[in-house]
């Protein structure tokens, strides 16, 4: 009578589906712990930016102080990067094998191509603690004077424009998020540009999303 129950209603489970059970919860827990972590890295990009925003206003302090704030855009570029030489515990990537100073390569908005040279091509790259400063260097007196952060140092993924890697612009002595309608490429303008579901190969996808990741309350979150 016992057997008969036991194998009428308590009938054993196969190893097929305990396999499976067990297959299911590690995917449940994979795909939660990705997901946290995902969270965790786009706060990171959030924090980080306006971390890097605050080293560079003091820098910007420094560095008008020093130039009487000058409008000339190349003479300018000297003063910040003196600044960022002598008034911060900095890195002087040009002559350095640091970590945060190893960028192979930055990448656009949809990661389709290559950063284009227009943000950056020549100048200083500086690292102060865990973030990469580019500055790159006007020819002339009114050329624009762009300062690109990577928020996590270029040694870390995914440097990419919009995500961990955000373009400001020295406008009449004044930092200006890029696609401010003051900077060389505005959002209201050059919208396309922070298009986040484009799937276009141009170079400057992603310039001016500093401006959006300040001021849309969900822009971190919505990256894919």
């Amino acid at each position: 009578m016992t057997d008969y129950f036991k194998n009428t209603y308590y009938k054993p489970v196969s190893m097929y589906r305990v396999a499976i059970c067990i297959g299911i919860f590690v995917l449940l827990i994979a795909f939660a712990t990705i997901f946290v972590m995902n969270r965790v890295q786009k706060a990171r990009y959030s924090v980080g930016l306006r971390q890097a925003l605050s080293i560079l206003s003091e820098a910007m302090v420094f560095a008008n102080f020093e130039s009487d704030y000058t409008k000339e855009s190349d003479v300018l570029y000297y003063y910040i990067v003196d600044v960022f030489n002598t008034k911060f515990d900095s890195i002087d990537c040009l002559h350095s094998n640091e970590l945060v100073c190893k960028a192979k390569e930055y990448r656009t908005f949809n990661n389709k191509a290559r950063m284009s040279d227009l943000i950056y091509n020549n100048g200083s790259k500086i690292g102060v603690n865990n973030f990469l400063f580019l500055i790159n260097k006007p020819k002339f007196t009114d050329d624009n004077l762009f300062i690109t952060v990577d928020v996590n140092g270029g040694n870390v993924k995914p440097n990419r424009l919009g995500y961990d890697v955000f373009v400001f612009q020295i406008k009449n002595s004044k930092i200006r998020a890029m696609g401010n309608k003051t900077t060389a490429y505005p959002i209201e303008k050059y919208s396309f540009y922070c298009y986040d579901r484009s799937t276009s190969e141009d170079e400057l996808l992603g310039i001016n999303c500093t401006y959006n990741a300040f001021f849309e309350k969900d822009y971190f979150e919505k990256l894919w």
